[in-house]
């Protein structure tokens, strides 16, 4: 409800104050289709009782998309891998990262072959990710990992029986050592490790505060109504809402 009281505020009053008119309305259209497939998602699942069906589809469509860009992917002169030429690395790392979170939502302690396989498809996220070298998806990974390992594998162990627990255990720490092995030496060779070692002064996070600073001066000219949905793309010099492509 909130969010379908934001679109009509952000429709009457962008309308006074957009710059450009046709951005608004095609932003706001598209915004309003977001908000109802919401809905239907989250009222299909409260009358199926469970969000399953989403779940496995988008694990179906975050490996599809990873082995596409594993064997029919863009690497660029900086070696970054993703989808397509004109695709945003972060747009296909988050994505991955979807996958990631569907995979270990999936493991059942229960069941040795399932945890092998899940763990085996998280490396190979993992992997793709770095291969991205999307920063904001790679601490999201390490995060989501992170807490994964804190809330929900202490939480499920202690339901197994004691050998259960011990083999599971052991698959999930060789996993993790493996896996730790495996990135280290990826990323020493990655772009990624280059945009993680100059820190504010990747010209990517350099362009971004720029842009947060011209976000700010908009918003004391217009603190209320603002300059309308998605304007900033049109009145900011980046004619854009996040880095620009020569900047990526």
């Amino acid at each position: 409800i909130i969010w379908i009281v934001f679109a009509i505020f952000a429709l009457f009053s962008g309308y006074i104050v957009a710059a450009n008119r046709d951005v608004l309305l095609n932003s706001i259209t598209t915004y309003a289709q977001i908000i109802i497939l919401m809905a239907f998602i989250v009222d299909f699942s409260r009358q199926e009782g469970s969000n399953l069906f989403f779940m496995k589809s988008l694990a179906v469509v975050s490996l599809v998309y990873a082995l596409s860009m594993l064997f029919f992917g863009y690497r660029d002169i900086f070696g970054r891998v993703t989808i397509s030429v004109s695709s945003n690395p972060n747009g296909d790392g988050l994505i991955l990262l979807l996958g990631v979170f569907c995979f270990l939502y999936f493991i059942d302690f229960r069941r040795i072959g399932r945890i092998v396989f899940s763990l085996i498809i998280v490396l190979f996220f993992s992997y793709m990710i770095i291969l991205t070298a999307s920063k904001k998806s790679f601490l999201g990974l390490i995060v989501l990992v992170v807490l994964w390992l804190l809330l929900i594998l202490f939480k499920e162990s202690k339901k197994l029986a004691v050998l259960s627990r011990m083999i599971a255990l052991f698959l999930i720490s060789l996993n993790a050592i493996l896996g730790v092995y495996f990135s280290i030496s990826v990323i020493r060779d990655s772009f990624l490790l280059e945009k993680l070692s100059k820190g504010m002064e990747d010209a990517s996070n350099l362009a971004r505060v720029s842009m947060y600073r011209e976000a700010f001066s908009y918003f004391r000219e217009s603190p209320l109504l603002g300059i309308g949905f998605n304007n900033f793309r049109v009145l900011s010099p980046w004619q854009t809402y996040s880095i620009p492509l020569m900047l990526r």
